[in-house]
Formats: structure tokens, sequence, C-alpha cells
């Protein structure tokens, strides 16, 4: 996806055997031809970010502690993608949702107050 997008790929979350859930962003390396026409794909730059970290910088951590957050987008792959934060259901429970862009791709966040909606009657 990186190489046909030519941007930085998002990937994962992976568990890694040395401990801990990352996500591997990819950026694709296009190098000019030696006769200086066209390019072709050389590697790619690749860095690891700790997931944990990034959602609690990004204030999930301080967002849960008065709704039930979910994150799905696995490869980010947006709403089609596998959840990879908090429960699946929240998805299920009409949560306020917003869409997180990536270079390439994207997730959705959802989020429920904790003890589900208030309700309110109206009489006339």
């Amino acid at each position: 996806m990186a190489i046909a997008s030519r941007k930085l790929w998002i990937a994962g979350p992976l568990t890694f055997k040395q401990d801990g859930v990352a996500l591997i962003g990819r950026l694709p390396i296009f190098v000019t031809k030696d006769q200086g026409v066209g390019e072709h794909f050389w590697g790619f730059g690749t860095i690891l970010v700790d997931l944990a970290t990034l959602l609690e910088e990004a204030g999930v951590d301080e967002l849960q502690t008065h709704y039930a957050v979910a994150i799905r987008g696995s490869d980010s792959l947006g709403s089609s993608g596998s959840v990879f934060h908090g429960d699946a259901s929240v998805f299920s429970q009409k949560p306020i949702l917003n869409k997180v862009s990536l270079p390439a791709g994207s997730w959705e966040l959802a989020a429920v107050p904790r003890g589900g909606w208030v309700s309110l009657r109206c009489v006339l």
C-alpha cells in the first residue's frame, strides 16, 4: 500500500515479542534511474510508534474517564478495519464517531458516555 500510494502508510498495530504494541510507519523511497529518466523503488524509511504512548499523548486516556472509547481501522483501513483499541461493542451503541485521517488511510474513533445516553422526556 505504501508503494502504490507513494505516501507514509501506517501498518498495525502489531504485538512485538520484545514487549509492547506498536504501529509501523513505512515511507516508500524512490530514486531517479541512472539515465535521469523515471524512478524506481529503493526501499522504506521505517519508524515504530508505541501505541500506548500515542494514545496517551493524543488524550485518549483522559477521554476514557468519561466515555467508553473504541478505535478501529487496523492497517489504516478505516471503518472496514478491525478494532484495535477498546471494546468493539461501542460501535453498536449509537456512538459519536470521528474519522482520524492518516497520510494514507484512516481510523475511526467511537465514544459513548459511561453509563449510557441520557434519555429526555418532554411533557407539553
